[in-house]
């Protein structure tokens, strides 16, 4: 987590990352409409969570050398991505309170939290957002983990 705020002058945005074989885009990515591939479990120390990817941004130390190396510069780049978290509810659970008896324990039912900034090496794998409106009921969000994600050998 950032404790301070960065110097501008040395923070670019980006707007596709490739970890493994998942391509990933923020939800300011205008040009995926139909894929979403903004919403994500990430690991933060012991706990798993769920989130939605505002943008990614990249942090670039301050050079350690004299500042002619503008190409081949040995400073590090920290790259982070702001994530509306998506936490999960507990009033609802579809493994008890399902009528059909479906298996459905890689659907999680969440709610919008804080946006926090988090490291890119902390996400794990993409998953699946539905989201629920109906007129008379207030809306309720689900998250799905694709489950060949949790099949263990």
């Amino acid at each position: 987590m950032l404790k301070y705020i960065l110097d501008s002058k040395k923070v670019l945005s980006y707007t596709r990352m490739k970890k493994g074989q998942e391509v990933f885009h923020p939800s300011a990515y205008r040009k995926v409409s139909v894929r979403n591939s903004y919403t994500v479990l990430y690991r933060f120390g012991e706990n798993t969570n769920f989130g939605q990817m505002l943008y990614f941004f990249q942090y670039k130390a301050s050079c350690p050398g004299t500042g002619s190396c503008l190409f081949n510069c040995t400073s590090l780049a920290f790259n982070y991505t702001m994530i509306q978290e998506l936490s999960p509810r507990y009033d609802l659970n579809l493994v008890t309170d399902n009528p059909g008896n479906l298996h459905l324990s890689h659907v999680i039912p969440v709610a919008k939290g804080s946006k926090k900034v988090v490291p890119l090496s902390y996400l794990v794998t993409k998953c699946v957002f539905i989201s629920r409106e109906e007129p008379e009921c207030d809306p309720f969000d689900f998250v799905a983990i694709f489950p060949n994600k949790l099949e263990k050998d």
